[in-house]
């Protein structure tokens, strides 16, 4: 095969065979050439061979070139006695980035991130995507296993710069998992597994972080696997159940709402905490059917109450985060409550306060559609998180539930007064009304009222019950 060019100068492949020719005495006097161009069917043939190795979307190495390497590397440090780490990487929220501007700026985002990887390690290291938002690094020929931390560091912050792309600027953040050879696996397939593992682990502790594997990991994934395919079954087998705790005026002590909360009788035996099962069903995505079955179940109680005479009460109901960033949850909602027949004034949304913050454009908008549709609004958990003064003003919100970290030491402590006293009148001059969460004793209600907030919510007052033991007020 021969390269050549044309009169324009323009390059190319071409193959060519010779063919001698003989006289009659059988000697060779001459040869013929057969030249063709085979530029097309080399680049074709290379095309074939990269798309084998390497990813489409960013032209990093796919799984089976990474497995390659992996084993090159795993060979290579069995023979030097040094080590290496893989690296097992997943972008938080990428969704949100499909959802609102389109899967074409999402795959804009993975290409970018793929690059800034690039940059974050070295010229040696192998950075492979094996996943939609997945990528894997393998950190090869490492004296100790100190480095890979850094370099884990030093690719989770580079990642966390804001990216520009276009006229858009994101920040997104990611997970990492790090596995060892050879504490860790002495495979690839082993290394990979057990540094996804620990993936999971930082998902779970709230993403955005590190976690380097651990023995265990694989009992405790295990469990978790296992009580996310119970929790996938549990709604088909009728396994849960809301209970509904009292909201009171403080003035008066008559109850005016209740919560309702989510209960889980895992097959029909034990009885799951929602601390246990709300985290896997947000992670998993099944907090989008749980959520819509509270709604549907929570209104259709509401609907029982109005019937019986007490329109007056409402029933307050949790949003999660991934319910909240849901397309069409406004209409949603409108459509149970419509179809229960169910005036809207009688349901309150829930979300906490970083649950609205987190994109506050999007959450502004969101809330007013909710807003629009008749229901009232609760920032739940306020003074927990971050909420800006220039957005909270924005928002159609309601009610102010003041977390029950401010109350629980409310009688002893003198540094809560103030806060809840400032929560207070905030909530007044933005035109809000106050509910303080936690209540367990008559002090701390005592000084609640005394420091203007209007409702509560706690044991002190009935702690959760199903509906057929909810204390409903009598009818005037």
């Amino acid at each position: 095969m021969l390269r050549n060019y044309r009169k324009d100068g323009t390059q190319f492949l071409n193959e060519v065979h010779l063919a001698p020719i003989h006289d009659e005495n059988g000697k060779t006097t001459h040869f013929v050439a057969i030249e063709s161009d085979v530029t097309q069917r080399v680049h074709h043939q290379e095309q074939i061979e990269r798309n084998a190795h390497f990813d489409a979307l960013t032209g990093l190495a796919n799984r089976h070139l990474l497995n390659d390497r992996i084993d090159q590397a795993i060979a290579h440090a069995e023979r030097s006695g040094r080590t290496l780490g893989i690296l097992f990487l997943d972008l938080d929220h990428l969704k949100r980035i499909n959802d609102s501007l389109g899967h074409g700026m999402g795959d804009q985002v993975i290409t970018a991130v793929a690059q800034v990887i690039e940059r974050s390690v070295r010229a040696g290291d192998t950075v492979a995507r094996v996943g939609g938002d997945e990528y894997v690094v393998l950190l090869a020929d490492l004296q100790q296993a100190d480095d890979v931390a850094q370099v884990a560091a030093k690719v989770l912050a580079a990642v966390s710069e804001p990216l520009r792309i276009g006229a858009h600027e994101f920040v997104v953040s990611a997970s990492i998992g790090v596995a060892m050879y050879p504490q860790d696996g002495e495979t690839a397939e082993a290394l990979l597994s057990n540094a996804d593992t620990a993936l999971y682990q930082a998902k779970g502790q709230g993403r955005d972080c590190v976690r380097f594997f651990e023995t265990g990991m694989n009992q405790r994934l295990l469990q978790y696997l296992n009580l996310e395919g119970d929790l996938r079954r549990a709604i088909a087998k009728a396994e849960f159940w809301l209970q509904y705790q009292p909201i009171v005026c403080l003035a008066d002590g008559k109850v005016r709402g209740a919560e309702a909360l989510s209960r889980w009788r895992r097959g029909g035996a034990d009885i799951i905490s929602p601390a246990d099962f709300i985290p896997i069903a947000e992670q998993s995505g099944l907090i989008v059917p749980i959520g819509r079955w509270v709604l549907e179940t929570a209104v259709q109680e509401a609907r029982l109450w109005a019937d019986a005479g007490h329109a007056g009460l409402y029933i307050s109901i949790n949003l999660s985060a991934r319910q909240f960033r849901e397309a069409g949850l406004a209409n949603m909602i409108k459509t149970i409550m419509a179809k229960a027949g169910v005036n809207p004034a009688m349901i309150r949304l829930e979300l906490t306060e970083s649950t609205v913050m987190n994109d506050a454009e999007q959450a502004a908008l969101t809330l007013h559609e909710l807003h629009d549709i008749g229901c009232r609004l609760a920032i739940d958990d306020f003074g927990t998180g971050y909420s800006s003064l220039a957005y909270l003003k924005r928002f159609p919100i309601d009610v102010l539930k003041i977390d029950r970290a401010f109350v629980r030491d409310l009688e002893t402590s003198h540094e809560d007064v103030p806060l809840i006293q400032a929560m207070v009148d905030m909530s007044r001059a933005l035109g809000m009304s106050v509910v303080a969460e936690g209540i367990e004793t008559q002090g701390q209600a005592t000084l609640l009222q005394r420091l203007g907030c209007e409702f509560a919510q706690g044991y002190f007052f009935g702690r959760p019950v199903d509906s057929e033991r909810f204390p409903l007020p009598p009818l005037s």
